[in-house]
Parts: C-alpha cells; structure tokens; sequence
C-alpha cells in the first residue's frame, strides 16, 4: 500500500549560483560525506535536493519534524545503481511511524531542471 509520495523541482542554476557563493559550506550543510563524494556538479547535486525534499513531502512531516538534510540521503542501490533513499534519525522514525518498508526515488534532468519522485510503500 503506497503511504507517501512526493515530487519536487529543483533549477540547475539555483544550486550553481549556491555553490559559486557558498561553496564547501553549501556542500556540508545540504549533503553527506557519500553524496559529495559521488560528484558535486551542479546539475547532479540539484537531482539530489530534488530526491531529499521528494522524500521530506512523501513522508508527510512538517517543518516542526526537525528532519534534517543529513537524515534522507540520495544514495545509489549497490547492484543496478539506481538513486534510492537512506534515511537516518529522525525520518527513519517518522518512516517507522507510517510503516514504510519499501521507498522508490526516480531522478531526471532536463533543460536546467532537475526532478525528483518518491513513493513510499507500507
């Protein structure tokens, strides 16, 4: 049974101009040591925000739920290296509490954007 999902977009752009400005801070505060190790280009680090803020709204918390960026990570599956989630803390407890066993996480780029789609399963 799907409980969450979640859908969000993310402009090319938007996370260049971050990563001009803020660099390395940017970096450290929106993406764990695996994300940034991976690759940090713009264009695939606004696929990863996509993925991370997907997964925040198909879990259903609100902004008093004190998730956090480090808690959903984009992550590749091992064997056919799909993105999936990882969640850590507090949104591997929010997920307990809705019962998720199963996450689905699909990321595309197209024209400067970046998009993403979560759907959590019971």
């Amino acid at each position: 049974m799907i409980v969450g999902i979640g859908i969000d977009i993310v402009a090319v752009d938007r996370v260049d101009r971050l990563l001009e400005r803020y660099g390395g801070r940017f970096l450290r505060r929106c993406f764990d040591e695996e994300e940034i190790q991976r690759r940090s280009d713009a264009e695939h680090l606004a696929g990863l925000l996509a993925g991370k803020e997907a997964g925040y709204k198909a879990l259903h918390a609100d902004r008093g739920s004190g998730i956090g960026w480090h808690e959903i990570v984009v992550t590749r599956d091992g064997n056919s290296r799909r993105p999936k989630l990882k969640l850590r803390g507090r949104a591997d407890a929010w997920a307990r509490r809705l019962d998720v066993h199963r996450s689905h996480l699909s990321i595309s780029h197209q024209g400067g954007l970046a998009v993403a789609v979560v759907i959590l399963e019971a």
